[in-house]
């Protein structure tokens, strides 16, 4: 992970983004104590002084961070250095954050282009055209705001909002368009600690599988019932973890489910839904 965040970094530097007192910097210094405690025979995270907070929210952004790279390098759209930029900003860890002061700035964009980099392999996205992101899937326009709500309480409300504004940018276009609200739980779940444990990979992700259909019975389901407009198609759940898996090495990773709405079943949306899944090569 230490090579490829500093190719991230790298990356930063020559989009004119610079990231040396920003957030990643002190990730990397921590990366690379780690890495050098363990190669000096330490056992356990507790043998290393760091604190383990920081210790995994350095690991989890560091590679969210490397994931953008690797989606965006590419043809970048419009507009990402300035949104970089923004990214590298914001406290150190995520239980820092005040939205009074705009903390939680930096990581909303950050899960905006973690998204942009996923939804790459299904068009061309392009960025803050009246929401979040816009995406070409085979010639349909679909619109994506993206929400980090931060409690559970009030996750209806963010995907309310996020509905609200996908709305007004079909509003604006007479081509066959879809919206999708994309919520990311890492605030509203986690409390700046996204840990799962099990005793193997399978536990893991039956545990995740758990937690999402909870999400979708407790938010999603109930959401979609109050909905009359047939374009929002789907909510998106950003789901970041780190796992410990009986004896295993950390596991690190972030989940993206898709819950399709009910109420397209048997229409062409629900087609258009499922290739588009397909695409993503998500869930």
């Amino acid at each position: 992970m230490i090579e490829d965040l500093e190719k991230a970094l790298a990356w930063l530097s020559n989009l004119g983004v610079a990231t040396e007192k920003t957030r990643y910097a002190s990730y990397l210094r921590t990366l690379k104590l780690i890495d050098k405690r363990w190669r000096e025979g330490a056992q356990r995270a507790k043998d290393i002084p760091v604190d383990p907070q920081l210790m995994e929210t350095s690991a989890l952004e560091a590679s969210q961070l490397v994931r953008i790279h690797e989606g965006l390098a590419v043809s970048p759209p419009d507009g990402l250095a300035a949104k970089l930029g923004l990214l590298v900003d914001g406290p150190l860890l995520e239980t820092n954050e005040r939205s009074a002061n705009a903390g939680n700035a930096a990581r909303d964009c950050a899960f905006e282009l973690e998204l942009a980099s996923y939804f790459r392999r299904a068009g061309e996205v392009e960025l803050g055209q009246g929401v979040d992101l816009t995406v070409r899937f085979r010639g349909i326009p679909l619109f994506i705001e993206c929400k980090r709500p931060s409690s559970r309480k009030r996750i209806t409300s963010n995907l309310d909002r996020a509905s609200q504004q996908v709305r007004e940018r079909l509003g604006q276009t007479a081509l066959a368009s879809y919206g999708i609200p994309a919520i990311s739980v890492s605030k509203s779940h986690w409390n700046g600690w996204p840990l799962v444990r099990g005793e193997s990979m399978e536990s893991i992700r039956a545990t995740m599988t758990d937690k999402i259909a909870e999400f979708d019975r407790q938010h999603v389901a109930p959401w979609f019932a109050r909905q009359r407009d047939g374009r929002l198609i789907a909510v998106l759940i950003h789901f970041p973890y780190i796992a410990y898996a009986g004896d295993s090495p950390t596991i690190l990773g972030t989940e993206i489910f898709v819950i399709g709405s009910r109420f397209i079943l048997g229409t062409r949306a629900h087609q258009d839904l499922a290739e588009l899944i397909a695409a993503l090569g998500i869930a």
